[in-house]
């Protein structure tokens, strides 16, 4: 559900697959989908906003109504007796209920997302910490190394076709 976000701003449409878009292929398993993981979360606690304030939209509709005919039924009650008969109604209770629920998700979804955020900045720190244990030692990573083996067939295939042109020179 939340792997392929669609957003519309200002009547614009965007799409992004998270999973596949923010993934990062060439370093570790365990850095590589921290960005999907982000924004997956990040849209979770979005959704989970929304369905908050949807809920709350709902209350306060419901208790306006319900007010309005407690009122009409006794345009006498003082307001402290609307409310103490409101809070009264089986409904308001379930309705309370949903609010509460729609407040916790948006907290979980939050600390989760702010989690995968710490760890991101954890695991910068790590690769930091390792690209200078591996430079005072000499020691390449894989993509490095690969960069170098490929400058090096660069330069062996150029030294050939010299090597080649030399000669055909020469005849």
């Amino acid at each position: 559900m939340f792997l392929d976000i669609d957003i519309v701003v200002n009547g614009e449409r965007v799409h992004v697959n998270i999973e596949e878009d923010l993934k990062i292929t060439d370093i570790s398993k365990d850095m590589d989908m921290v960005p999907s993981q982000i924004a997956y979360w990040g849209s979770l606690w979005a959704a989970a906003e929304e369905e908050e304030l949807k809920a709350k939209a709902y209350y306060r509709n419901w208790k306006a109504k319900a007010g309005e005919k407690l009122v009409n039924n006794d345009n006498k009650l003082a307001e402290w007796k609307i409310r103490q008969k409101l809070e009264a109604l089986d409904e308001f209770k379930v309705i309370k209920e949903g609010l509460s629920s729609a407040s916790s998700n948006v907290l979980l979804a939050k600390i989760v997302y702010e989690s995968f955020k710490a760890k991101a900045s954890m695991l910068q720190s790590k690769g930091a910490m390792m690209r200078s244990e591996l430079d005072s030692t000499s020691m390449k990573t894989k993509s490095t190394l690969n960069k170098e083996i490929e400058k090096t067939k660069k330069k062996e295939t150029l030294k050939r076709v010299l090597k080649a042109s030399r000669r055909n020179d020469k005849e």
